[in-house]
């Protein structure tokens, strides 16, 4: 059974790598903005300048479960939207029939348009970020831990060619679980749009399946802290924040060697984070990020 299961989530995984949905699709020549504010850093995609609900860069902004369109406070598994009747019990996004209501299973691994709180609350052409996304940002990008009007947070700021200097700002909001309001102004969780954790190893500009680390009860994120910034998983129905993009044409960008030579920093957060990364870049291996 854990053969067959490991099997059926690589599967799954090489149809996203091999498939065109999210990663090729272009917004119009205009951005179906809505009024709501960007910076063009020359990246495949155009990086909103606020989180969903927030009205400075710096705002945590609102929290929301994966796959959820509306913010909220109370963040359990009675609370979320794809359980049915808590843990074990999910009925959407869901490749594990043990994990899935009455043997439930289905092939979405990426959220669905009616499913991105992005899209769903600022709709044009917004929606959440891709793993690679996050990662593309990374390694195009000088990454400085810094403060802005006195929060801390990730400075990302392009090495592109034409788009030096432009630059956002992740802040750290922690996250909501459990009825508790963890890691505030000291680590930035972000959902991606991905079903699960795929070992994307920042850094390295790779991505290497790893079907041992997937677990159907989490969805993929990007992770930032002083120590850190790195891609990870973790339980669905936990309140994370959210920072928009919009996909713009395709571009060839080129991963200075210098940034694609270094490993990416590590830390720890004292919670279990799942997944496994490794690069064969380099030969450089991130290990297990369990935590």
């Amino acid at each position: 059974m854990k053969t067959n299961k490991r099997f059926i989530g690589l599967c799954l995984l090489l149809s996203v790598l091999f498939s065109s949905s999210i990663y090729s699709q272009t917004s119009t020549v205009e951005p179906k903005t809505n009024e709501h504010e960007y910076v063009d850093m020359g990246l495949s995609v155009l990086w909103a300048t606020f989180n969903i609900g927030a009205n400075t860069p710096e705002g945590s902004g609102d929290y929301y479960a994966w796959g959820e369109t509306v913010a909220k406070h109370d963040f359990t598994p009675k609370t979320y939207k794809w359980y049915k009747d808590g843990f074990g019990t999910l009925t959407k996004y869901c490749y594990d029939g043990e994990y899935g209501a009455d043997g439930y299973t289905d092939n979405l691994i990426k959220l669905e348009p009616e499913d991105d709180a992005a899209h769903v609350q600022w709709g044009g052409d917004w929606r959440m970020p891709s793993q690679m996304e996050f990662e593309e940002l990374t390694l195009n990008c000088t990454v400085e831990w810094t403060q802005l009007n006195g929060l801390n947070g990730c400075r990302f700021t392009s090495n592109v060619k034409g788009y030096e200097g432009k630059s956002i700002f992740l802040p750290c909001p922690g996250i909501k679980v459990n009825g508790q309001h963890m890691y505030d102004d000291e680590f930035g969780w972000y959902w991606t749009s991905d079903y699960y954790d795929y070992g994307v190893a920042l850094g390295f500009n790779n991505l290497n399946p790893q079907p041992h680390s997937l677990n159907a009860e989490r969805a993929g994120i990007f992770r930032i802290s002083k120590q850190y910034r790195d891609q990870g998983s973790y339980i669905r129905n936990a309140g994370l924040s959210i920072r928009p993009v919009i996909k713009v044409e395709v571009r060839n960008i080129v991963v200075p060697e210098s940034v694609a030579s270094k490993a990416p920093m590590r830390g720890s957060t004292g919670q279990s984070m799942g997944g496994s990364m490794r690069s064969s870049v380099g030969q450089h291996s991130m290990g297990d990020t369990s935590r």
